[in-house]
């Protein structure tokens, strides 16, 4: 019931100045400074398509996963590119890695703003 709850609460939440990074800036994060992908959707949205090298921890995971998100990072200090499907999920990752002290989280928006 409680996981139910934070799903809607993240799902309904309004994203008010949240920017989104271009696939090429995303590109560039991953390649040349190993910056974490981490796709914040759903198990079942992940099997189906995901994006090469990604991790998942599913949205309503986050809070409860800062130190594992960590550990995958490598520091709180190193890049992190969020991504969902549409970008509101993602939006909210952004917001609670940097409450949590995240440094460089960066937001993809949805899966289908990745250009390979």
């Amino acid at each position: 019931m409680k996981t139910l709850i934070l799903t809607i609460f993240f799902l309904i939440t309004p994203v008010f100045a949240n920017e989104f990074i271009s696939s090429e800036e995303a590109h560039r994060l991953v390649e040349k400074e190993k910056a974490l992908l981490l796709d914040v959707r759903t198990l079942v949205e992940y099997k189906l398509k995901h994006i090469k090298g990604a991790k998942r921890v599913g949205i309503s995971d986050v809070p409860n996963k800062l130190s594992e998100i960590e550990e995958m990072a490598g520091g709180k200090e190193k890049p992190i590119v969020v991504y969902c499907l549409s970008g509101g999920r993602s939006a909210n990752a952004k917001e609670i890695l940097e409450k949590a002290g995240f440094k460089r989280v960066y937001n993809l928006g949805g899966i289908g703003n990745w250009k390979d």
